[in-house]
């Protein structure tokens, strides 16, 4: 029976909890009774036998629960009346354990229990295949006698029955085994499906993984190549910055230029206008021939400083003359002689300092005092009136204000002398004869002033009385004379001078362009000082200094145009400029230079530093064309007659760009000759030809602080300079023909010959000497000081050598060293302790400088003389002694100048906590917190140079410096290194003090560590 049947039959069904239909049969005879001939039922492939309890243990009553959507059919009874007791094989068969399903058929399949049959029955399992059922009935028919018909047929009827109910078995058995087989498989499949799935998973998780390590390597090029546009766009930003900054100081600089052009265009159109207007001057008085000539001399003599006071008889005279202008009639003033004496126009254009905006005294509604006090007669005996009746109706009203005025100005110069007669008995004479000299004409003036009063009437006299005493107001209310005024006035003049120099005086021009007539020493006052202004002019276009007290003129040039309008007007004004320092900020040329040598010759230059700024390396032109080289002008500057002291920097390749000097050239005038460049081997062989032709040389300087050459020739050469006093040796390293060495007996011993050897023994007698670099050796130094034992003032030595031998028996008694005031040596295992130099030598030292050596410094407080000292190398608790030597701290010594070289460990070291008071400091390679306390109680306010160089220069160093700010002196200046500029620069903070870049090839770098002034 199928499940289709099952369901159709008349059962009542039951729903469980979980929804699912089911019935209850008590026995296999409930079963039969509505399936006829079934027996079991099967579900899902499995009979169900019993139904059991909760123990897992068969019920006796034999209820099932039937499920009608699982149920698969009933499975029919077999007869066992008629068949005997299976045996064990057959048993196996018929509970359907065949081949590998055995186990499984056991669980599925549990064998029914069989009534008893008799003994001869056939085994079930035979009667599986027609050929053993066949095989039964035939042996089940020999043990038993031969049946009646029907018995017969109905054993045949329940043989037949049972076969097929074993048939129907072994078929079931197969579905089952085939259903298992099948479950196997699919749970087979479905687990390799969830391990392709598993594997899946993790094949796209991996694949995340890369996609994410590949983003997240995408992401950062992206980020570096995003770092790299910005710092290329920073670049660019400063880039940009710099040109506009360059752009901006262009049009400043066109500006101004177009200033100086419009100002220069307005002076010129004005000096035009008034050159026409202005032929004769305009300033001019009468006054009378009697007293006037008397009081020019006098006045005359004031200024020239002499001592001539008014004697008996002026006195007489002057008397009687204003006694007569008391008690005579006003008409007997007529019959006395009157002349025409011209007045100096000095004044503020005269007098006035460079740079300052000037204005005619004539044109000027109001004119200071000074300018008044300055008015004065001019020096000349005056002019004789050809028709004076007409003159004094034509300019009488303005030669009376020209008097008042006068009068006011001399009387105010008359009140001079008692302010300044406490000072002393020399100046006490001169205010007194200036102060009678203006009294003397002060009188001439009285008697023009009543003569005119008289002669002009009453209402031009009352005018003028009304006027302001002040002289404000005169000066205010007095036209000036213009055009055809003062081309008439020349007519009436009787004795002209015949070089039409009118009073003695000369015509000049102010840089607005106003005409003005003044006197000589006035004219030549003036002119000095408008050349002045106009290189003041020129300097600042150019955004240089100028020191007008030395006469020294600092100045970058940035086109071959602006240096040829320089050295023009250096040329022109050359009393202006007696030092130059000249820096050349473009791709010059050698014409260039040829216009800066010959314009030299011309000026008044003595002292001159020279900075080409060309580290390019030599041209094809410089090697095909030597004796044309770019340096040649350069050699013509030592045949400058004037020129003193010469500097040259920033020309790394002098030698290939420098011909020879010929052999019969004239010794230069030379005494000061410092070539501050590395020096190759090509240009030994022309300093030599240089030093050859400055025999009177004083001063040598050579090198720089990057790696230069030598040969003895050079120092042969520097040992014939019998005038030399002072000698600068910077990095030089040897260069030694085939590296041999030579040896020189002093005092019966041998000595190895190096860089000092061919100046011992000869004429040279050095007072200061500074060697830096590996090639001085101890022997050298060692002849050295003894042969400059008695002149030697100042000594640096910066060598890898071992200290020389100051103290030793052979120098005990002969090296006093009396003049040494400067005292550099911070060369390794220096052994002598300061107290046995001091006592040995008798030093009374300016300046100390030490490396690794904490026992001097617990000596140094004994050198009261001590003003500079410098520490290379020393570990920073040894510098407490130093710290406790400042009054500050309660010492005695007053240092000004102190540096402090590669100076660490500062761990359990307070005394960077101390103030201290200095005007210059060095810090070169110090620790991070030294620099940071140093800074912190430092005392800035007498503080004048701060270098900080290769220094760990972070934010907190920084801010140290910014919250210092108002305690900075006005003259400070903070010098910094590349890398701690940069590091400075960052950030928003800034500090309102100039910073500089201290080059290494400058003087001032190397004197600042050294001591030397």
């Amino acid at each position: 029976m199928n499940s289709h049947q099952l369901r159709n039959s008349p059962l009542e069904f039951q729903q469980d909890s979980e929804g699912k239909y089911y019935c209850l049969l008590n026995n296999v005879q409930d079963i039969q009774d509505i399936f006829p001939g079934e027996t079991r039922f099967r579900i899902n492939g499995t009979l169900i036998l019993t139904s059991s309890d909760g123990n897992e243990n068969g019920n006796e009553s034999k209820k099932i629960k039937y499920y009608p959507d699982n149920m698969d059919g009933a499975v029919t009874a077999l007869n066992h009346s008629t068949l005997g007791p299976p045996d064990s094989n057959t048993q196996g068969q018929v509970n359907g354990i065949p081949s590998q399903c055995q186990c499984q058929a056991q669980n599925l399949i549990p064998g029914p229990s069989f009534a008893p049959s008799p003994p001869m029955s056939p085994p079930l399992g035979m009667l599986s295949s027609p050929t053993n059922m066949s095989q039964v009935t035939s042996s089940s028919q020999v043990p038993y006698p031969p049946p009646s018909i029907s018995s017969a047929l109905t054993r045949s009827n329940s043989i037949g029955t049972e076969s097929r109910i074993i048939q129907q078995q072994v078929a079931n058995i197969a579905i089952n085994q085939s259903e298992v087989n099948q479950q196997i498989l699919r749970s087979l499949a479905e687990a390799k499906e969830r391990d392709l799935e598993v594997s899946r998973q993790l094949v796209e998780i991996k694949e995340r993984e890369i996609e994410l390590l590949k983003k997240q390597v995408e992401s950062e090029e992206t980020q570096k190549r995003m770092f790299q546009k910005q710092l290329e766009s920073e670049e660019r930003q400063r880039k940009i910055l710099e040109e506009q900054l360059k752009h901006k100081e262009m049009l400043q600089q066109a500006n101004d230029r177009m200033v100086i052009l419009r100002q220069g265009i307005d002076a010129v159109l004005m000096q035009n206008y008034e050159l026409h207007e202005y032929p004769i001057p305009r300033r001019f008085v009468i006054l009378p021939e009697k007293f006037a000539r008397k009081a020019i001399r006098n006045l005359e003599d004031s200024w020239d400083g002499a001592d001539n006071p008014i004697t008996t008889d002026d006195g007489e005279d002057r008397e009687g003359f204003m006694n007569m202008i008391k008690n005579c009639d006003p008409r007997n003033l007529l019959k006395e002689k009157f002349r025409l004496y011209f007045l100096c126009e000095c004044g503020e254009h005269s007098s006035a300092e460079p740079g300052t905006e000037n204005s005619s005294a004539c044109t000027s509604t109001q004119p200071t005092t000074n300018t008044k006090n300055e008015v004065h007669l001019a020096k000349h005996d005056g002019y004789q009136l050809s028709r004076p009746t007409h003159f004094l109706k034509q300019y009488g009203p303005y030669v009376l204000g020209m008097l008042r005025f006068l009068s006011f100005c001399l009387d105010a110069a008359r009140f001079v002398a008692p302010a300044v007669g406490i000072a002393g008995e020399g100046v006490k004479k001169v205010a007194d004869s200036v102060k009678s000299a203006s009294e003397h004409a002060l009188d001439a003036i009285n008697i023009s002033i009543s003569f005119l009063e008289t002669k002009l009437g009453g209402e031009i006299a009352i005018d003028a009385l009304n006027g302001d005493s002040s002289g404000e107001g005169i000066f205010k209310d007095l036209a000036a004379l213009e055009g055809a005024d003062l081309r008439q006035l020349e007519t009436f003049l009787r004795n002209k001078d015949k070089d039409k120099i009118l009073g003695n005086l000369y015509r000049t021009a102010t840089s607005e362009g106003h005409v003005k007539w003044v006197c000589l020493e006035h004219f030549k006052q003036s002119y000095r000082e408008n050349a002045v202004e106009t290189l003041m002019n020129t300097i600042k276009v150019n955004y240089g200094i100028y020191d007008k007290q030395l006469k020294k003129i600092t100045l970058v040039l940035s086109s071959s145009m602006a240096t040829k309008d320089f050295m023009k007007q250096l040329t022109t004004y050359s009393f202006a400029a007696d030092e130059l320092d000249l820096t050349l900020d473009f791709g010059f040329s050698s014409a260039d230079l040829a216009t800066i040598s010959r314009n030299l010759a011309q000026s008044n230059v003595r002292i001159l530093k020279l900075n080409l700024k060309d580290t390019e390396g030599p041209s094809r032109l410089d090697i095909k064309l030597p004796g044309k080289s770019k340096y040649y002008p350069l050699l013509e500057l030592m045949s400058n007659r004037k020129l003193q002291h010469l500097t040259l920097t920033g020309m790394d390749y002098f030698g290939s760009r420098t011909p020879g000097l010929p052999k019969n050239r004239e010794h230069s005038k030379i005494r000061s000759f410092h070539h501050l460049n590395s020096i190759r081997t090509k240009d030994i062989p022309r300093l030599v030809n240089i030093l050859s032709c400055c025999t009177n040389l004083v001063d040598l300087r050579l090198g720089s602080h990057t790696l230069s050459m030598y040969q003895p020739k050079l120092g042969r050469a520097i040992g014939a300079l019998s005038k030399l006093e002072v000698l600068h040796l910077i990095g030089l390293d040897n260069e030694n023909e085939g590296n041999t060495k030579t040896h020189t007996e002093v005092d019966g011993n041998q000595y190895e010959n190096g860089i000092l050897s061919e100046l011992v023994g000869g004429e040279v007698k050095l007072r200061e000497l500074v060697v830096t670099g590996d090639l001085v050796c101890k022997e050298d130094l060692d002849k050295a000081m003894h042969a400059f034992e008695n002149t030697l003032e100042t000594l640096v030595i910066e060598s890898h050598l071992t200290w020389v031998g100051l103290c030793s028996k052979r120098f005990k008694h002969k090296c006093s060293f009396p003049k040494l005031t400067h005292l550099h040596a911070p060369v390794k295992e220096m052994k002598e302790t300061l107290h046995k130099l001091q006592s040995t030598l008798g030093l009374n030292l300016m300046h100390l400088g030490v490396i690794q050596n904490d026992a001097v410094l617990k000596e140094i407080a004994n050198l009261t003389a001590l003003r500079s000292v410098s520490i290379h190398n020393i570990n920073a608790s040894d510098l407490l002694p130093l710290w406790m030597s400042f009054p500050e701290n309660g010492g005695s010594l007053q240092i000004d100048s102190l540096s402090l070289r590669l100076v660490g460990g500062c761990e359990g070291s307070h005394f960077n906590q101390m103030a201290v008071s200095l005007r210059r400091l060095w810090l070169e390679g110090i620790d991070q917190r030294l620099l940071e306390g140093l800074l912190k109680k430092l005392i800035f306010s007498n503080l004048n140079i701060l270098a900080v160089i290769d220094c760990d220069f972070p934010n907190e160093v920084k801010q140290a410096l910014i919250a210092r700010q108002s305690d900075f002196s006005e003259d400070l200046e903070i010098h910094l290194g590349e890398k701690d500029e940069k590091r400075f620069q960052d950030g928003d903070d800034n500090i309102s003090v100039s910073i500089h870049k201290p080059s290494v090839e400058s003087e001032s770098a190397s004197n600042g560590i050294y001591g030397i002034n």
